[in-house]
């Protein structure tokens, strides 16, 4: 059985996904807690198991960024701050970050069912996006994995030559992962979605899609965290002023897992056998 992951942006590409075990291999089942590579492995994951959450975590390593004491903070409690924005540093300076990627949430991780073919296929949504990576602007490949609305408020604008308008003033924070090494995927004509996807009853699919958990692995790169902002001016003809702001951790790509919410049962890896063992490793163990 094999799952499709479909990478859209700038170019669209088709991921093929090894989602079950060869028939008479044990099932391996993850221990409950904190997910790490090694729960990746197995074939069931434990639904309860977290993985790292992935707005506070960026917000962390952005406020430590220009950590300072603020005026009516304790020293205790600044000193709280500075240890947990430490342990966040340390996060970043070590292995893979296995993320929360929410499917269906954030417009980075969806899925989709086809009911009159069975099918179930998933989509990873990238773009490029002009970030800011220390104190140097590039072009980089990223996939939200999560969003922020902030509040809305309206204001009267007026022009050079005195006419009014009420403006509508809003903004929205993105966050997730930004790619130092651009991705290489396959490209693939959209129309072959069909042929590679999960096979999956309708009554399965509708219980399975709503709790559908999917973890996204990256490899972090210091400086760490890439930014962008982006603005939207109002005109007479539009009066709506809109601000979009990113914050991505900086990163090369590992792979992903997409996996039962119900039943823990791996569905989906990319690239193919994505966190399983090796034939090479598993032929030096026996």
């Amino acid at each position: 059985m094999r799952a499709l992951f479909w990478l859209r942006g700038a170019m669209s590409v088709a991921l093929a996904m090894s989602a079950s075990a060869a028939e008479g291999r044990a099932v391996m089942t993850a221990n409950s807690g904190r997910l790490d590579m090694t729960s990746l492995a197995a074939d069931t994951i434990d639904p309860k198991a977290a993985a790292i959450p992935v707005i506070p975590t960026i917000n962390g390593v952005f406020r430590g960024a220009g950590l300072k004491r603020g005026e009516f903070e304790t020293s205790s409690a600044f000193q709280a701050r500075q240890d947990s924005i430490g342990g966040l540093r340390a996060l970043l300076s070590g292995g893979p970050l296995l993320l929360d990627a929410k499917v269906n949430q954030t417009n980075g991780v969806d899925a989709h069912f086809d009911p009159d073919a069975e099918l179930l296929s998933f989509v990873v949504h990238s773009h490029e996006s002009m970030l800011t990576v220390g104190g140097s602007y590039s072009t980089i490949t990223v996939v939200n994995l999560g969003a922020v609305a902030g509040a809305e408020r309206s204001y009267v604008g007026q022009n050079a030559f005195g006419a009014k308008a009420v403006i509508t003033k809003s903004g929205q924070k993105f966050y997730g992962v930004a790619f130092s090494v651009k991705p290489e995927f396959p490209s693939v004509n959209y129309l072959e979605q069909s042929t590679l996807a999960v096979k999956m009853g309708a009554a399965q699919a509708k219980r399975e899609i709503p709790r559908l958990k999917a973890v996204f692995v990256m490899q972090p790169v210091q400086p760490g965290i890439a930014t962008s902002i982006d603005y939207k001016t109002a005109t007479f003809s539009d009066p709506e002023e809109h601000t979009y702001e990113g914050r991505y951790l900086l990163g090369t790509f590992s792979g992903v897992v997409v996996y039962s919410g119900i039943t823990g049962k791996v569905l989906a890896r990319y690239p193919e056998g994505f966190g399983k063992p090796t034939e090479a490793s598993g032929s030096a163990a026996n």
